[in-house]
């Protein structure tokens, strides 16, 4: 009994047999994929208009860049509009 269930275990387990085949040749790793680069939080404290409470604001530097320079071109072109 004990060895019926020993053996079942070692079916189950997938285990290669210990009589000489050898156990099936793992694939190569991989190349490791490009790490992209790395997009850091900023936090700060905000006040909201009317409120002397402040809260904690975070957003990725690309998303404080972007929103810069959409700043930056709305200025740009309302100086640039004649009156």
């Amino acid at each position: 009994m004990f060895s019926t269930l020993l053996l079942v275990a070692l079916l189950a387990a997938d285990v290669p047999s210990v009589a000489g085949t050898p156990a099936p040749a793992s694939p190569p790793p991989a190349a490791a994929p490009a790490k992209p680069k790395a997009d850091p939080m900023v936090c700060h404290n905000e006040k909201d208009l009317g409120s002397n409470l402040p809260h904690r604001v975070c957003h990725h530097q690309s998303e404080i860049d972007a929103r810069a320079e959409a700043d930056r071109a709305t200025v740009q072109q309302m100086q640039n509009t004649p009156h």
